[in-house]
């Protein structure tokens, strides 16, 4: 349900979630290849 009213615009994300975002948009092969270590 969070995923969705941030897709919708109700509600954005805050604090580590964004963080998180902010760090898969700028490298996310990089992400993709630190959860699979």
């Amino acid at each position: 349900r969070t995923l969705e009213n941030w897709e919708q615009g109700r509600r954005h994300p805050t604090g580590p979630a964004r963080a998180l975002l902010k760090i898969v948009e700028s490298d996310p092969e990089g992400m993709v290849k630190a959860l699979h270590s």
